[in-house]
């Protein structure tokens, strides 16, 4: 049997934002399903959204109206409750066969107008990736689950394609379950829900797109970009895909030292991003590792790839060792090395850094393992309070025995450093050092923000 019509199937993209790759990616299934019907399942919990020209079916968090809860109460969407909007699609467009679902975050090259067909002819309740049946390595997630089924699995949702009968009978057991005592307290997550109705109920035919499709990338975490042609590879099942913030989200899941991997899908989809934004983001990520080669190595890569024209002066006492003279009570570290790490960690934010107890002529030094010709200093001190940092002086040493004063301010004037202003220090050729010292002269709190240093 062949579908005749378009009422035997609903194809729905499921969202709950309407930004540049959804409005593409919403495009692509209604141009690879042509011949079915087709919507915009849309969340509106925290607005309407305008998904015109497609024909929009709207829900919200809240499905009190169908007797089911919404947990947890804190959520803004229905991240836990993925089958609700199953329920919600078959009760505002009834009478389809089957309702094939995709989140707007994945992508499918596989023959869905085949597939679909091939489902309604064997009888398929179930599309979707089931996996973990029975495993015992992660029973213990599952605990609450076998309240109520003898067997679990689990079913990722961002692809599910699910017959009407089957929608019908997960919604009559959610409401079963919502009738026993304590079950909104152990409410199922909607994965494991459907996963486990589906595998205890062996009447119930499914095909595991695993069998059918590469699914290699159809994973919960890695986001690829949405202009990575790799992306749309034949016969895969792609997710998650994103343009917007694709950065930030890639690096929920890798280390950024992935950027220097071509094969990485954070070297693959940054090419589509702008340099001006994405290089801040890298390197604060990449200064987390708190190791100076690495950071050169960063630099001398982004140069390579043309994203800078000229790479910046490294600063020589970038993650260098530090310490200070003491710590104060409430102090982010109760130790004089890690505490002054802070200074050195080319992190500058309006926050307190490295703070030392009230005491006379407070001081802070750095090691900068190297033998250097010293060019710059540049500090930056503490914005509230930066009014106690007045007289200082600077002194360098090659053996941290043997100290020379390099600079000294002992006027009693404020230094303009206010709101992150750095104070920038210029020295001729000739200043040669392994360690620097920097002593402030008067009595009190030394808190400094950041300490930077440039060499000829």
């Amino acid at each position: 049997m062949n579908v005749s019509n378009s009422s035997d199937v609903l194809i729905a993209i499921r969202t709950h934002f309407w930004a540049d790759e959804v409005r593409r990616l919403t495009h692509k299934l209604y141009s690879d399903t042509i011949g079915f019907d087709f919507v915009v399942l849309v969340d509106e919990t925290r607005g309407s959204i305008d998904v015109s020209p497609f024909e929009k079916v709207s829900h919200t968090a809240d499905l009190s109206d169908m007797n089911l809860p919404h947990w947890p109460s804190t959520s803004l969407n229905l991240h836990y409750n993925g089958d609700y909007a199953l329920y919600a699609l078959r009760k505002k467009k009834p009478g389809y066969k089957m309702y094939f679902m995709l989140e707007s975050d994945a992508v499918t090259n596989i023959d869905l107008r085949s597939l679909l067909n091939h489902c309604l002819n064997e009888d398929i309740a179930l599309l979707a990736k089931v996996d973990q049946i029975d495993d015992p390595v992660v029973a213990e997630c599952f605990t609450s689950i076998r309240r109520w089924f003898p067997h679990y699995a689990r079913v990722f949702f961002p692809l599910i394609g699910a017959s009407g009968y089957l929608i019908d009978r997960l919604y009559e057991s959610r409401l079963t379950i919502k009738a026993e005592e304590g079950a909104e307290a152990d409410w199922p997550y909607c994965e494991a829900y459907v996963g486990a109705f589906l595998v205890s109920n062996p009447e119930f035919k499914y095909l595991n797109i695993d069998d059918i499709a590469d699914t290699s990338d159809f994973t919960w975490l890695n986001h690829k970009h949405v202009d990575d042609p790799r992306v749309y590879k034949k016969n895969t099942i792609v997710h998650p895909v994103t343009g917007t913030n694709f950065i930030e989200k890639n690096l929920m899941a890798n280390d950024v030292v992935s950027i220097f991997d071509y094969r990485s899908t954070l070297y693959s989809g940054i090419k589509f991003e702008n340099p001006i934004q994405f290089m801040p983001v890298l390197e604060r990520r990449i200064k987390d590792h708190k190791n100076a080669d690495l950071l050169i190595r960063f630099w001398n890569f982004a140069l390579a790839e043309g994203w800078v024209k000229v790479p910046p002066a490294i600063n020589v006492a970038f993650a260098k060792p530090a310490i200070q003279s003491s710590c104060h009570a409430a102090s982010r570290f109760q130790d004089v090395r890690q505490d002054a790490s802070l200074l050195v960690d080319g992190i500058i934010e309006p926050h307190s850094r490295s703070h030392t107890d009230f005491e006379p002529q407070p001081w802070v030094m750095i090691d900068l393992i190297y033998t250097y010709e010293v060019r710059n200093i540049i500090i930056y001190v503490r914005p509230f309070s930066f009014e106690r940092f007045r007289d200082f002086r600077i002194e360098t040493s090659l053996d941290d025995c043997e100290w020379t004063t390099i600079y000294r301010k002992d006027d009693g004037s404020i230094p303009d450093s206010g709101n992150m202003k750095p104070i920038v220090i210029n020295f001729n050729r000739g200043n040669k050092a392994r360690f620097v010292r920097i002593t402030q002269e008067n009595e009190g709190w030394l808190h400094l923000n950041q300490v930077e240093i440039y060499a000829y």
